[in-house]
């Protein structure tokens, strides 16, 4: 991670923390912040007052807005643990050749032009929001039969 290695919060604490790096990324209100997400301003208003978490279609938004990498926001908000998050983007690639071409189409996502763009972010997002629904689905699974579990 670019940044200092993040402890699990509380829902409370990571609220704290959103709305220091939402001002730090320069979003002087929630409304401007939920903007950027792509959400409404009542669902932000709920993750700083710490009510809930961003749900996982809004995780990669809010870590572009924020200029953090979406591990990092996973580890806040307790989804992951800090050590889960230092897996690399190439060792994942490496353990399966499907994450390799799926990183190398989200990287392509940046060079379309800006109509196109828009609905390949939409299909982007749909996408990892069903892989993180099939990882929580798989993960009682895979902690039962003893494999090791992939952070994204």
């Amino acid at each position: 991670m670019t940044r200092n290695q993040p402890e699990a919060m509380t829902l409370i604490d990571f609220g704290a923390w959103l709305e220091q790096q939402a001002r730090q990324a320069g979003y002087a209100t929630q409304s401007q912040l939920a903007k950027a997400v792509g959400v409404s301003e009542g669902q932000v208003s709920k993750w700083i007052k710490g009510k809930n978490a961003p749900e996982a279609k809004s995780m990669q938004p809010l870590a572009n807005a924020l200029n953090a990498e979406v591990l990092e926001l996973y580890v806040r908000v307790g989804w992951i643990s800090a050590e889960q998050a230092n897996v690399t983007l190439p060792d994942r690639e490496a353990l399966d050749p499907r994450v390799a071409r799926f990183s190398r189409a989200l990287r392509l996502v940046d060079e379309l032009p800006e109509g196109q763009r828009a609905i390949a972010e939409r299909v982007t997002s749909s996408i990892e929001a069903m892989i993180t629904s099939l990882e929580q689905f798989a993960a009682p699974f895979s902690r039962h039969l003893g494999l090791p579990s992939v952070p994204r």
